[in-house]
């Protein structure tokens, strides 16, 4: 059973700026001439998913004990709130894409998530 994005964390990504893109299952073979030919590899494709959201001092807290000790650092995949419908994803942080905070000001941290969702 995989872990639970905590609900003491905001539950959508913030509009101005997130992205819900399309996984690309394409094989292509290039002859020796013509046009390159393309086919589905497969349906089971990983989808990005990239944003961010608003966290106050305490909800850091939160967030670093849930990256750090619940999914380990990054590296267990997590159900997270679909940014469309509100539905559970099963997520995972990807290799290139480690979270970032950024401070804003008083008590408040922009926290950036890149995401992919898994099949």
């Amino acid at each position: 059973m995989p872990e639970v994005w905590p609900n003491t964390l905001p539950q959508q990504l913030q509009l101005s700026g997130a992205s819900l893109g399309y996984g690309n299952a394409l094989v292509e073979y290039a002859p020796d001439l013509g046009p390159s030919l393309s086919r589905r590899g497969s349906s089971a494709v990983m989808k990005p998913l990239a944003g961010s959201m608003i966290l106050s001092d305490a909800q850091v807290t939160i967030w670093e004990a849930f990256f750090n000790s619940t999914i380990m650092s990054g590296s267990l995949p997590f159900t997270f709130p679909d940014p469309r419908t509100g539905a559970d994803l099963l997520v995972k942080f990807t290799k290139g894409g480690p979270p970032s905070l950024a401070p804003l000001g008083g008590d408040n941290y922009r926290l950036n998530l890149a995401l992919v969702i898994l099949p």
